[in-house]
């Protein structure tokens, strides 16, 4: 079942240039990534094989040099450090040995980054570990890069349509280049700010990117500056596909709240920056309480 929004139903004249230079970016970076990400799994299936040695016990702790499919998803991740590698990436290398391993683990880690050391020598810089936003850094250019890479297709895919359905309407009515861009980026450092203050509180310090908190910004602040205004939503559920029109503000409840429950009641969440996306939906909203009032008003009708 998927429901996904993908464009606001209001007759508004002119082109929001900045909305369309976002997506056009992010595509652009996309591509770059991608090719990029190629060029690592190349080299990455070449060192695998450098190390590996069938001679090794399957319950070794030098878990890199025992499975070379595996060794060649996580080394091509390349993040600079094993510490930055998901849970999920960590259980499926480990395998039936991961309990055993819990009782070595700093021998285990250690030995993994000696690789991942050795590896990066030759291989080519990571152009993901260069744009994504590492919340221990508070570094305001990464702030925004993180905004504009994205992780695989369907990530990029899905965070564009969404951002295409509430952000163009949004430019428009606040009609102002300057202002728009402005609220771009605030909702961009709020999402990091928090996401380096839950680190420091002991969140999880896993590096991030994607445009879903400032999507999530968007989401918010329309709830605020259009809360009436319909959305199209396209419903599909196997062979049944339709649309549906729903006002911005329930969207808004649905979305930023399901996160925010998410966020607070479960403890696995897929790798996903749930603080990023909750986060930058009450940023959205806040932004447009105090600095839009005005607007609103104008536009009300």
């Amino acid at each position: 079942m998927l429901a996904l929004p993908y464009s606001t139903a209001l007759d508004i004249k002119g082109l929001p240039y900045v909305t369309y230079g976002v997506v056009i970016l992010c595509l652009v970076i996309y591509l770059f990534q991608s090719e990029n990400n190629e060029d690592l799994h190349r080299h990455s299936e070449l060192f695998c094989k450098s190390i590996y040695d069938p001679a090794l016990e399957s319950d070794t702790l030098d878990v890199l040099s025992t499975n070379m499919d595996e060794c060649v998803d996580i080394i091509g991740i390349n993040l600079n450090k094993v510490e930055y590698l998901i849970p999920e990436n960590m259980e499926s290398l480990w395998s039936d040995n991961y309990t055993a391993y819990q009782d070595h683990i700093d021998v285990v880690m250690s030995l993994m980054q000696d690789h991942y050391d050795v590896f990066q020598r030759d291989a080519p810089e990571s152009l993901d570990a260069k744009l994504m936003y590492y919340p221990t850094s508070l570094n305001p250019f990464k702030s925004i890069t993180l905004s504009l890479a994205h992780g695989d297709f369907w990530h990029i895919f899905f965070n564009i349509v969404a951002f295409i359905a509430f952000a163009p309407a949004l430019e428009l009515l606040i009609g102002n280049t300057i202002k728009y861009l402005a609220i771009l980026v605030m909702i961009s450092f709020a999402t990091s700010i928090s996401f380096s203050l839950t680190t420091l509180m002991g969140g999880d310090a896993l590096p991030s990117l994607g445009l879903s908190g400032i999507v999530l910004g968007m989401i918010g602040l329309s709830a605020y500056l259009m809360p009436t205004a319909k959305i199209r939503v396209v419903f599909w559920f196997y062979f049944y596909i339709r649309t549906f029109y729903i006002s911005a503000w329930v969207l808004a409840v649905w979305y930023i709240g399901w996160e925010t429950w998410d966020l607070l009641t479960s403890t696995d969440h897929g790798g996903i920056n749930l603080i990023a996306h909750v986060s930058g939906g009450f940023a959205g909203y806040l932004i447009g309480l105090f600095w839009l009032k005005a607007r609103c008003d104008d536009i009300r009708d």
